[in-house]
């Protein structure tokens, strides 16, 4: 099988795409997969560290007022005709999109050379990107069990979200012990996304200022590059090396974190999202206001309707309301223990593999 996959922005299409590319590498051996991408977006420096090749092409978001509207169409169809220069020199049997707006212009040109195409959408909203992709590809898979989220039942697929294979088989105290932190205590996990997260971040701080001489837990505040500066500079004069609270700005084995984790807070990024149901963890879900088609508070509102999260509107949230919320979990491992139970019932299995199913029935099909 060759394949193009497309997906980029935010860890939130990439890491995806990579599991499917994964996927795609482990089922043939002698597959080829070629990813698309900006230079602007993650994928950038991600991609390649998985070890897959990476086009890149310059394309603007759909958004924006008239004239920045007509600007993005112009910037559209100059994208579509280099994605159809390197999607025919790729000679792909599929393509597969996974969101982010670099997604449109490459499903657009795989339809227009007559190649199979297959989008992947994470959230529980379809986004501007999304919506146009899906009315040129084949088949259309969703995350969340709603067939008409596209107003196209008739070739949509739930397949859930694919998660990357490093998260398989975690066991918590393995990655305590790996990682060196004190079983004896609960160990909170913030992460507030790959860009980050000002306002959740400064909540966090005042929260962890007001408690960390408790020495009650361990926790790790995985910052985001933009607002790692900020965050030591609120949190001046607490040993974040060798005390209970530390704070990186990114990790790459994030996996062995969560899989560690007693509690996580984190915005409700689909992926984020798909990974702590799949490990079954209980979380504090703070959705970002600042997202398209206020996407991510709907996915948490899918958490906290199955009883899987706390969710809080961040209008709403202060270091305090953080604290009280913390402790009374924290202190209840029964209300912890039923809430990642409840989270692992949301998490559909084998997602990878079954969107890889759905493009080589789409592969056979044209044979």
């Amino acid at each position: 099988m060759k394949a193009v996959l497309a997906g980029g922005g935010t860890g939130g299409h990439i890491y995806p795409a990579i599991a499917i590319a994964n996927e795609i590498s482990k089922r043939l051996s002698n597959a080829e997969i070629l990813f698309i991408g900006t230079e602007k977006g993650m994928e950038h420096k991600i991609v390649p560290e998985a070890g897959y090749d990476i086009e890149f092409i310059k394309i603007k978001g759909l958004s924006g007022n008239f004239f920045e509207k007509l600007g993005v169409a112009f910037s559209l169809l100059g994208s579509i005709v280099k994605c159809m220069n390197i999607i025919s020199d790729f000679a792909p049997d599929v393509v597969i999109g996974t969101g982010g707006y670099v997604s449109a212009p490459v499903v657009i040109a795989a339809k227009l050379l007559n190649i199979p195409t297959v989008i992947q959408e994470q959230n529980a909203v379809a986004g501007k990107t999304t919506k146009l992709a899906s009315k040129f590809a084949n088949t259309v898979c969703l995350a969340f069990d709603d067939k008409n989220l596209l107003g196209c039942p008739e070739k949509t697929v739930i397949t859930g979200n694919p998660v990357r294979a490093s998260f398989d088989g975690l066991n918590k105290f393995r990655c305590r012990e790996e990682l060196g932190l004190d079983s004896h205590k609960p160990f909170i996990l913030c992460m507030g996304g790959s860009l980050g997260a000002k306002v959740l971040n400064r909540h966090l701080c005042d929260f962890i200022k007001n408690t960390y001489k408790n020495d009650d837990f361990n926790i790790l505040v995985i910052s985001g590059k933009r607002y790692h500066e900020d965050i030591l500079a609120k949190l001046a004069g607490i040993d974040i090396e060798k005390g209970n609270v530390q704070v990186k700005v990114y990790i790459n084995d994030i996996e062995k974190y969560m899989g560690a984790a007693d509690l996580i807070i984190t915005r409700a990024g689909a992926t984020a999202l798909s990974e702590i149901a799949y490990l079954g963890k209980p979380s504090i879900i703070v959705p970002s206001p600042n997202v398209a088609e206020n996407h991510q508070e709907l996915n948490g509102r899918v958490f906290e309707k199955k009883k899987a999260a706390v969710m809080i509107i961040e209008k709403d949230l202060s270091g305090e309301l953080l604290e009280n919320t913390v402790y009374s979990l924290i202190n209840d491992p029964y209300e912890l223990q039923c809430m990642g139970k409840n989270a692992g019932e949301l998490s559909i299995g084998d997602s990878a593999k079954k969107i890889v199913d759905e493009a080589e029935k789409l592969i056979n099909k044209e044979l």
